[in-house]
């Protein structure tokens, strides 16, 4: 029997969807095939022969007691659910007034309050971005001026990086640093 077949007789059976010819063919196979992938049907099979075989009768009363406790109320009890419920409420206003907490003390990295002292450092980090600028243009030009030939086309080209420099040196007359909020 092929795998898919056997699959498809298994859901059949547990959906109730089965022939009796079906049922039987399932069963026959299940319990011919001793593979521990079928296990959980062949002790299924087997729990319901057993069943089968012993004569058990209820009795008139199995149904009385069963409907009464059927239909008896269900206590709740009320307090523990208010009592969870305010707990929870706690709980939540406690998680808030915490995260609040956190959020109004933490100082944002790298902020400064004085504008003239936030003017002097953005002066001095500019100043060395400029510097650094002109070192690494300065010997690239040299290196092209001695080369000539095809590199002297490459020079003219250089003129555009040397406008960055001029740039940096454009940066050091900056004149007003705007610090709005702690924010640069």
């Amino acid at each position: 029997m092929k795998q898919q077949e056997l699959n498809k007789l298994i859901e059949g059976y547990y959906n109730a969807s089965l022939t009796t010819e079906q049922e039987l063919l399932l069963k026959q196979f299940v319990l011919d095939n001793n593979d521990p992938e079928y296990d959980h049907i062949r002790m299924y099979f087997s729990v319901m022969e057993d069943m089968a075989d012993k004569d058990v009768h209820l009795d008139d009363n199995f149904d009385k007691g069963l409907l009464e406790k059927i239909k008896k109320p269900v206590k709740s009890n009320r307090i523990i659910f208010y009592l969870s419920g305010a707990a929870a409420a706690i709980v939540l206003l406690f998680s808030l007034w915490i995260g609040m907490d956190r959020n109004t003390s933490i100082q944002e990295y790298g902020t400064i309050e004085d504008p003239a002292k936030a003017y002097a450092e953005t002066k001095s980090m500019l100043l060395e971005v400029s510097e650094n600028l002109n070192k690494g243009i300065t010997p690239v030009s040299k290196s092209l001026i001695k080369g000539g030939g095809e590199l002297d086309k490459s020079n003219e080209k250089m003129k555009s990086l040397n406008k960055l420099g001029e740039t940096g040196k454009l940066l050091n007359n900056i004149v007003k640093v705007d610090v709005y909020l702690g924010n640069l």
